[in-house]
C-alpha cells in the first residue's frame, strides 16, 4: 500500500528512484532504532532479573546472618551458663573434698580409739572386695582434670554396676556400719594386728550393708552392695586400708 502510493505520487522515474532510496534509508534507520529499542528492552529485562536475583541472594544472606547471630548468641549464653555451672560445681567440689578430708581425719581418730579385738584370726593375704571392677581413681595425690585443684585421695575407687556385691577383704570384726557424711553408707572392719599394727578396711558409698556393728565376718563374706551414696558421681566402691588409723595404698594389699 505504501509502495503503490509512492509510485503514483512520483513525477518521473528519477523522482521515484529517489523516493524509493530515501524510503529504504528511513526504513533501515527505523529498523536500527527498533533493534536498538528491543536491545534496550532485553538489557533492561536482564538487569531487572539480575536485580531480583541479587535481592533474593541479599535477603537469603541477611536471613542467614540473622540465623548465625541467633546461633552465636545461643552458644554464648550456653557457654556463660556452663562457666557459671563450673564455678558452682568447683565450689561444691572443693567443699566436698575439704569435708571428705576432715571426715577422713576423724575416721583415723575413731579407728585408732576403737577397741581392737585380739582374738581375730586373719587369713593370710587380702582379697579384692569386688570380683570385677574398673579402677577409676588411685590412691594418693590427684589433680582435678578441669579445676586443676590438688587433693589427696585416701583410698581407691572401683567402678561397678549398681547393686554389685561387696566382699570383706579379710576376716575381722565390724566396728562401724552406717552413714558417715560424704562417705555415704560405710562399713569398717577391724582385722586385728597384722605385723604388730592395728589394721582395718573401709568400704564406702554403698547402697546397703549386710552386716552390723559387732558382727564377725570371714574373708570373702558379703558385707554390702555397690551404690552412689554420699559425695559420689556414679556407682562405685571407695575402698581403704588403714594401719593404726592411717591410710595406706590398698593396691599394696590386694
Amino acid at each position: 500500500h505504501g509502495l503503490f502510493e509512492l509510485i503514483l505520487s512520483a513525477e518521473n522515474i528519477n523522482d521515484l528512484l529517489d523516493r524509493i532510496y530515501y524510503q529504504n534509508r528511513i526504513t533501515k534507520r527505523d529498523k536500527q532504532q527498533l533493534d536498538y529499542v528491543r536491545g534496550k528492552i532485553r538489557r533492561t529485562a536482564y538487569l531487572k532479573n539480575q536485580i531480583e536475583v541479587n535481592k533474593r541472594i541479599l535477603s537469603d544472606s541477611i536471613a542467614n546472618i540473622n540465623y548465625q547471630q541467633k546461633v552465636l548468641e545461643k552458644a554464648i549464653k550456653k557457654n556463660e551458663s556452663q562457666i557459671s555451672k563450673l564455678q558452682t560445681d568447683r565450689r561444691a567440689y572443693e567443699k566436698a573434698e575439704k569435708e571428705l578430708a576432715k571426715q577422713s581425719r576423724n575416721l583415723s581418730t575413731m579407728i585408732s580409739r576403737s577397741s581392737h579385738d585380739s582374738t581375730i584370726k586373719v587369713v593370710t593375704g587380702f582379697m579384692k572386695p569386688l570380683t570385677s571392677y574398673r579402677l577409676t581413681s588411685p590412691y594418693g595425690w590427684r589433680v582435678h582434670p578441669i579445676f586443676k585443684s590438688r587433693t589427696f585421695h585416701s583410698g581407691v575407687d572401683m567402678a561397678a554396676p549398681y547393686g554389685t556385691a561387696i566382699y570383706a577383704s579379710n576376716s575381722g570384726k565390724v566396728i562401724y556400719s552406717g552413714w558417715y557424711g560424704g562417705y555415704g553408707k560405710v562399713v569398717i572392719i577391724d582385722h586385728g594386728k597384722i605385723n604388730n599394727q592395728n589394721t582395718s578396711t573401709l568400704y564406702a558409698h554403698m547402697s546397703s550393708s549386710s552386716v552390723n556393728v559387732g558382727d564377725y565376718v570371714t574373708k570373702g563374706q558379703k558385707v554390702g552392695n555397690i551404690g552412689t551414696t554420699g559425695y559420689s558421681t556414679g556407682p562405685h566402691l571407695h575402698f581403704e586400708v588403714r594401719k593404726n588409723g592411717q591410710t595406706q595404698n590398698p593396691l599394696n594389699y590386694i
